[in-house]
């Protein structure tokens, strides 16, 4: 079994970037704004559907 490794902030911080520095930093995903307009909208008509099937 494999033993973990005690948390530790400044082992965190270090591996955060080394990340960094070497391109390796995972990016975060974000919708366009047509795809966030598009949720929206889906997001309404999803409602509009459960008020009018109750």
């Amino acid at each position: 079994m494999r033993r973990r490794r005690q948390k530790n902030d400044r082992r965190d911080a270090q591996h955060l970037l080394d990340l960094l520095t070497q391109g390796e930093f995972p990016t975060v995903w974000r919708p366009s704004p047509q795809e966030r307009e598009q949720r929206i909208l889906i997001r309404h008509l999803v409602r509009l559907v459960r008020q009018r099937t109750r």
